[in-house]
């Protein structure tokens, strides 16, 4: 439920790539994630329906959204809420003060604690 900035996701400059994903608190196992080089993930996509390829994932970065899909079919409307029943998206709010939006099917988890932002630098 921790909200998450800009400064966040672009973390140490030093990585090369990136992890992104969430886990349910108290977990020692992700519950989705996707890797990506950090020069492609980080790069702003276009509009609400733009995505970038990077690693077999969709991600894009637009507005005051950060995120990934397994389609490139993302409605970005503050977050992706494009296809709710997919377990295959991650989707983050950037600098709106609030947390995550999803986590895979589970949505609207804008102050849940009950799960955890994920980044992974190298």
């Amino acid at each position: 439920h921790n909200a998450t900035t800009v400064e966040d996701i672009l973390g140490d400059e030093l990585g090369t790539f990136i992890l992104m994903g969430a886990k349910r608190r108290g977990s020692s196992y992700l519950a989705i994630a996707a890797m990506g080089r950090r020069q492609s993930v980080f790069e702003r996509t276009l509009d609400e329906h733009d995505t970038m390829l990077e690693n077999g994932v969709h991600w894009y970065r637009f507005w005051n959204t950060f995120g990934f899909s397994d389609s490139s079919d993302v409605w970005l409307n503050d977050c992706d809420m494009n296809d709710p029943q997919s377990n295959k998206r991650v989707s983050w709010f950037v600098d709106q003060g609030v947390g995550g939006y999803r986590a895979g099917e589970h949505k609207d988890l804008y102050q849940d604690t009950s799960w955890e932002k994920i980044l992974y630098y190298a």
